[in-house]
């Protein structure tokens, strides 16, 4: 069940609609570290920065620069107070006496994001959103998110609607997709009772219309590429529990 009752979830709609930017929300979307109250976006990557920036407008602070996935400024010099107050005494004689290494030191802590596949995280009233600029997914064998197939992305767009006349989310196809890939990758293969019935809820409304059937078949392919058989069985017989360990066993994946 889709909540579209949260003021701050509203208020970022608003913001936007307002501001002309392309965006799918995506409200069941869930990872390892998520909160009930975290949000996840979708932002076509032309909107992407100006997408943070309205939102950090409206009061969200954000730990991370979009421009190259390093710490912002502020965060910087937030993670070095935190530093000092476990240790203040060495913080203290630190920034004193080895002041020219303080630079360094803040680069040191901050990380990057690399590749195509961007996410930016921001903070209000102890709920952060993330803003993707690409639909991706943890690799098999890596930490890193993959980016999917430009084209099944493109779709997502395409075929996007609007609840309640206000609100982009993911037509049943994609919706059903996304939501195969965040268990198969992004929670290895995890599948909690709400997102069985969920996945089972949104087959049942597409498996007898024809078009949207043929795309969630298109998807499957572009996505599992031969093994794309051996993820739409386990969706129809409701097995989702061990899809990721038949991918596994499956020569051609």
């Amino acid at each position: 069940m889709i909540n579209l009752n949260n003021e701050l979830q509203n208020n970022i709609i608003e913001c936007f609609e307002n501001n002309s930017i392309d965006y799918i929300f995506l409200p069941e979307h869930i990872e390892p570290k998520d909160k009930p109250e975290d949000m996840h976006f979708l932002i076509a990557e032309s909107d992407f920065k100006l997408a943070g920036k309205v939102l950090e407008s409206q009061g969200w602070f954000s730990w991370l620069d979009p421009d190259n996935g390093n710490l912002s400024k502020k965060a910087k010099i937030w993670k070095l107070v935190i530093r000092g107050m476990f240790n203040p005494i060495k913080g203290s004689e630190f920034l004193v006496t080895e002041k020219h290494r303080t630079p360094d030191v803040i680069e040191n802590i901050a990380g990057s994001l690399r590749g195509q596949y961007k996410q930016h995280q921001l903070w209000n009233s102890g709920t952060r959103v993330n803003l993707h600029n690409h639909i991706a997914y943890k690799g098999s064998h890596t930490v890193d998110k993959i980016r999917i197939d430009p084209k099944v992305e493109n779709a997502f767009f395409n075929h996007k609607i609007k609840k309640r006349g206000r609100v982009n989310l993911l037509d049943h196809p994609e919706r059903l997709t996304h939501h195969i890939c965040n268990g198969v990758f992004d929670l290895s293969g995890e599948f909690n009772q709400n997102k069985i019935e969920l996945c089972d809820s949104l087959y049942n409304e597409i498996k007898n219309d024809v078009d949207r059937l043929e795309r969630f078949h298109e998807h499957l392919s572009d996505i599992f590429y031969a093994a794309s058989e051996v993820v739409y069985n386990c969706v129809n017989q409701k097995e989702y529990i061990g899809m990721r360990k038949k991918l596994h066993k499956y020569d051609e994946y």
